[in-house]
């Protein structure tokens, strides 16, 4: 801790019986887009006149340095006087929990014992660990209160803010706000990102009219079973030169010594997927280029939801540079996206209901049924087929598929087989092909690649044999069990 030229500081912990509760009560939970600013904060109600004078009292009574300790109602106060201005004389810190211990609140009072004015209070939080607070003494006798405390929290966010205090006779005013520690799990995006700000102290920090703070930050896949192998993204370290600006009294960042801009600083928390985008540029490129075919794989999801912009066509350049002819899908095997088999309810899908005279569902996006929501079964390969488990009746109810080739003009015959947890086995033909549409997403035009259904032919399982099917240039022929041929599909 910095002490400056007046270093005296003075630290009591007291609890008291009869003082009203009054702290800061627990947040709601709000996403990371909503996290309230520096300039939004709003002042606490003042301390009531008998808590300065029991601080003062217990001041007035101990040696210095002294502190004092008592459990009396498990309402908890810390009481401390120490330069806060920089003019002649202490001030008082007074930090006070609530009953519960989930709220704090700072209030703080001028050095006059004489009038014992309040200068205002700062919501310091408190859940699940105590505030801390550092005291910087720069250039030209301004000092600073650095305070992190609990910012906000809620499913798969937790964030430990940094606010920057400076305390005048005018009263509080926060100069500077970043993240300190905290994550963000998903909410809606295809990574977990970890976060700690560190503050680089200058060897005397009394020279200087600036404050530097070191970011460390870590990111992670959250579907490591989506793509195997890739778990850690990147890590890496930035550093933000904040200089003090006399005539707005704040901290702003310096671009010329900075790695992050101000609206970079604030997104570490806050920033979406176009914010990571913009932010690890450089380092997404390399993921493409060393990481292999599931780095790039989750590259391509993480654009799927970003903005259209000059860093998004950057990105899927690198990604056509270094993606290989076959890596997403390969002619030889056709049934494969992205390293994946189809999943047997995208089959299940296209092909017509018994029920039904013609197809509803004659197309469907291969990129975006392999991670789709409705289809989530697990999938298991073997003896060439495909296959899945699906809800039925009293007995177990499954699909499956199996490749059986393709025709000259790249029409690929796929067998399905299904059963619906009755007694029967029904079986179809399914002729498909592969296209590369165009497709206007999020500003621009991107292509996709569609399965797409041009025909099919029912039947049971004993005729849909594997053994009967012959494909034959540009026709698909089936032989009933007299051997008698039939064309179940002829190309145009």
């Amino acid at each position: 801790m910095f002490t400056g030229k007046r270093g005296r500081l003075t630290t009591h912990w007291v609890f008291f019986l009869t003082l009203p509760v009054v702290g800061c009560a627990p947040k709601d939970a709000p996403p990371p887009t909503q996290i309230p600013s520096q300039t939004r904060r709003e002042q606490a109600p003042h301390a009531p006149e008998d808590l300065l004078d029991a601080a003062r009292a217990l001041l007035r009574e101990a040696p210095s340095p002294a502190s004092a300790d008592a459990t009396i109602d498990h309402v908890k106060t810390q009481i401390e006087q120490l330069d806060l201005d920089g003019l002649p004389g202490l001030e008082t810190l007074v930090t006070r929990w609530d009953a519960t211990g989930w709220g704090c609140e700072y209030r703080f009072f001028s050095s006059s014992d004489t009038t014992r004015q309040p200068l205002g209070t700062f919501p310091g939080g408190g859940r699940w660990r105590d505030p801390e607070h550092e005291r910087v003494e720069l250039a030209d006798g301004l000092v600073l209160l650095r305070v992190r405390h609990w910012e906000g929290s809620g499913t798969g966010v937790v964030c430990f803010a940094d606010s920057w205090l400076r305390i005048t006779r005018d009263g509080v005013r926060v100069v500077l706000w970043h993240p300190g520690d905290g994550y963000v799990h998903g909410w809606g995006m295809p990574f977990e990102k970890r976060f700690k700000a560190t503050v680089i102290h200058p060897a005397d920090p009394r020279s200087a009219r600036s404050i530097e703070v070191s970011f460390s930050l870590e990111y992670e896949s959250i579907f490591p079973d989506e793509y195997p192998g890739l778990t850690h993204l990147f890590s890496k370290r930035s550093r933000a030169r904040f200089n003090w600006d006399a005539q707005q009294s704040l901290l702003r960042v310096d671009p010329a010594s900075s790695d992050l801009s101000e609206e970079d600083v604030q997104d570490i928390f806050r920033g979406g997927q176009d914010a990571f985008l913009r932010m690890n540029l450089a380092e997404l490129e390399m993921l493409c280029e060393k990481g292999g075919a599931a780095a790039r794989a989750w590259c391509r999801t993480l654009l799927d939801g970003c903005e259209a912009g000059p860093a998004k066509k950057r990105l899927r350049k690198a990604l056509e540079r270094w993606t290989g002819a076959t890596e997403r899908w390969n002619p030889a095997d056709p049934l494969r996206f992205d390293g994946k088999p189809i999943h047997p309810e995208v089959f299940d899908a296209l092909q017509t209901e018994l029920s039904d005279l013609f197809p509803v569902e004659t197309s469907i996006d291969l990129e975006g049924a392999l991670r789709a929501n409705r289809h989530i079964a697990p999938v298991t390969e073997k003896d060439g087929w495909v296959s899945c488990d699906q809800e039925g009746g009293p007995n177990p109810a499954w699909f499956k598929y199996r490749y059986l080739g393709s025709t000259a003009g790249e029409t690929h015959v796929v067998l399905t087989s299904f059963c619906g947890g009755g007694t029967g086995v029904f079986r179809s033909l399914l002729f498909v092909r592969i296209l590369k549409e165009p497709f206007f997403q999020k500003g621009e035009w991107v292509d996709r690649m569609l399965l797409k259904l041009v025909g099919e032919d029912h039947g049971v399982a004993e005729e849909l044999n594997p053994s009967r099917i012959l494909i034959e240039k540009d026709k698909v022929i089936i032989r009933d069990k007299e051997g008698t041929p039939r064309v179940a599909f002829s190309a145009p």
